[in-house]
């Protein structure tokens, strides 16, 4: 009897072990929802962050940004096909009552148009990477800018993600020596951002900061591009122009 009662005690303990590590499974609905806790810090989370090697995606993304000003709201979206490490980047914003801005990356040359100009321009420019939602970038801006602390793994957008909520630092402003003496000692408090990471890709799924969110509502990992993907078909009309010439224009005209 003896025997049979340790065996079923180690069985309970056994049983209780292996449930704390299974993460529950939730129907995401855009708001973040916690999983278990993870024993991760934060500085082994920045740096599995860091590690993700760049995959090529397809992204779909929504911001809303309010004006305190005006007290309104400036509504968003954009679609991304993101090969960059193959040298190849589109994307097409569009902001609600604005047009359209179509952005095209490849062969050493990046193309940008608005819908309903005249003339697309052309510049050389490495391949074009999307910074609110770059990995390394956000990383970066996060641990340069502010105090970074790991909240925990969480579901937002039906992805599994990093939650990581910086506090901004407060810096001395270099000012020159002939600034006033009572303004030699100015500082700047950098904003309060707040970012959710993708697991798989390190893509930022959602961010906060100030008077404005932004959410991936899509994402495609690897995804098959074809051989029309890559390409910009302008309006009947529209004049490709070098972004050099664009610059020596605007300097001659007057008051410039």
């Amino acid at each position: 009897m003896k025997k049979q009662t340790r065996i079923l005690s180690r069985l309970l303990v056994v049983s209780v072990v292996l449930g704390s590590l299974v993460t529950p499974i939730y129907a995401a609905n855009g708001t973040p929802v916690k999983t278990n806790s993870s024993v991760l810090n934060t500085e082994q989370v920045i740096s599995e962050i860091k590690s993700k090697k760049r995959v090529p995606t397809y992204t779909e993304v929504t911001t809303v940004t309010y004006n305190p000003n005006s007290n309104t709201y400036s509504k968003g979206n954009a679609k991304y096909w993101d090969n960059t490490m193959n040298g190849y980047f589109l994307s097409i914003h569009r902001t609600e009552n604005q047009p359209a801005t179509y952005s095209l990356s490849k062969g050493g040359k990046t193309i940008t148009y608005k819908e309903g100009d005249s003339r697309a321009v052309v510049a050389n420019a490495p391949v074009t990477f999307v910074a609110s939602i770059d990995p390394i970038y956000n990383i970066n801006k996060l641990t340069t800018t502010t105090t970074v602390s790991f909240i925990g793994e969480e579901i937002v957008n039906n992805r599994k993600t990093y939650h990581l909520k910086g506090k901004g630092k407060t810096i001395n402003v270099p000012l020159p020596p002939q600034a006033p003496q009572n303004l030699q000692k100015r500082t700047h408090t950098y904003p309060d951002l707040e970012m959710w990471f993708d697991k798989e890709t390190g893509t930022v799924i959602k961010s906060k900061m100030l008077n404005h969110e932004m959410n991936v509502t899509k994402i495609e990992v690897s995804p098959k591009f074809d051989d029309n993907t890559f390409t910009l078909p302008l309006p009947a009309g529209v004049k490709m122009v070098n972004l050099d010439d664009v610059i020596k224009e605007q300097q001659q005209q007057p008051g410039s």
